[in-house]
């Protein structure tokens, strides 16, 4: 596939159309055509022997190989660490989630930072992006989970002084959840209850996500509710 292989040039500094096209059994002719047809809708830049592709446009051609019916291992191991965390969000956006990247925030004299905050009523998903490939099975993966626990609990404890950052007016309560998301293709695994979700699982996960809530950790929060205040009625003398 045309697309998958500008993915795979797409981790060096150039990319050549020549190289492209000799990985490719299929005529010349087809080819410029298709990349035409990526140029037309804003997915490519095409040059005279070159092409270029922006981290959006990026992501754009990782989503049509996708949709094409592209190997998602493929896909998803063409991506830098940075790329990688993008295209997580981008999972979660299309299944009804509000995303917020690297955020920051103070806690007791300390700076933390979550790679992915995802947000569907009531749900807050706390994602932690690693670009391992080998699961959880060894003492580095594991104390890599024990350090985003440790961040979550901070987030949750400080939540209701962020609720106005991740705008969550109106919400009552909250149930926040960590979660690990790796490159590796092995099937969904836990360590201390926290899942630990390959990107090629994702998709499959969110969209089963309700039914997994009772068996995973997860904290609840009630969030503080905006005091109503009643307009003193003014009385009318009678003379």
């Amino acid at each position: 596939m045309v697309i998958t292989n500008i993915l795979r040039e797409a981790k060096s500094d150039r990319i050549y159309i020549d190289s492209i096209k000799n990985k490719l059994k299929i005529t010349e002719e087809l080819f410029r055509k298709i990349l035409e047809e990526l140029e037309n809708e804003k997915l490519i830049e095409l040059y005279d022997d070159e092409l270029n592709i922006s981290l959006i446009q990026k992501m754009g051609l990782s989503k049509a190989a996708l949709e094409a019916g592209a190997d998602f291992e493929a896909v998803s191991r063409s991506l830098s660490w940075l790329e990688f965390e993008e295209f997580s969000a981008l999972l979660f956006e299309e299944n009804g989630f509000r995303v917020f990247r690297r955020f920051r925030f103070t806690a007791e004299s300390r700076r933390w930072e979550l790679d992915l905050i995802a947000i569907r009523n009531p749900y807050i998903i706390c994602a932690e992006c690693k670009h391992w490939k080998n699961g959880i099975g060894n003492t580095v993966a594991r104390g890599i989970i024990e350090d985003h626990i440790e961040k979550v609990k901070k987030f949750t404890s400080h939540l209701n002084n962020l609720a106005k950052r991740i705008h969550l007016e109106g919400l009552k309560k909250a149930l926040i959840i960590p979660i690990t998301i790796t490159l590796s293709s092995t099937p969904m695994t836990m360590y201390r209850i926290v899942p630990s979700v390959s990107i090629l699982a994702l998709k499959s996960f969110l969209s089963e996500f309700d039914g997994q809530i009772d068996s995973i950790t997860s904290y609840k929060v009630d969030l503080p509710q905006p005091e109503i205040k009643f307009k003193q009625k003014k009385l009318r003398k009678e003379y």
